[in-house]
């Protein structure tokens, strides 16, 4: 034995004077075996509550989106019948307007008609019409 080396002391003290390891005993085995059934189970519990709020989360969004469009469909209902409301009045005044003036000018192209039928003969429609269109002549020539 020549080739073999002796340990060293000091490898050799320290394993003399460390001290041996106990073995762990079977009850705290089974013990820490039920305190990680125990984890196992509040960890699935507070994931599971995890899950039942985004649930939640969703939900209250998505009933809060179906809220919103409810209120924006009502809401724009409500202003289309207004603007409908609205523009039946202003048809009708308008109409109202609209044949307020026809009848004006109806009314004014009588007595224009009648004048002229009472106030000249036919050699002055001649001179009327002749001044008219010399009026008309003169109109062009200072818009050229």
């Amino acid at each position: 034995m020549a080739g073999v080396k002796k340990k060293s002391t000091k490898a050799a003290s320290k394993k003399e004077t460390s001290k041996p390891k106990a073995k762990r005993a079977p009850v705290k085995r089974k013990a820490r075996k039920k305190a990680s059934a125990a984890t196992r189970d509040a960890d699935d519990v507070l994931v599971k509550k995890i899950w039942l709020a985004g649930l939640g989360a969703y939900g209250l969004s998505r009933d809060k989106i179906q809220q919103r469009g409810d209120e924006l469909l009502e809401n724009g209902q409500q202003l289309f019948d207004s603007l409908v409301d609205r523009g039946t009045r202003v048809q009708d005044d308008t109409t109202e307007i609209f044949s307020q003036r026809v009848e004006e000018l109806d009314n004014r192209i009588d007595e224009i008609r009648d004048q002229l039928k009472d106030g000249y003969s036919s050699s002055q429609w001649g001179q009327k019409i002749n001044q008219i269109a010399k009026m008309l002549d003169d109109m062009q020539d200072k818009r050229k």
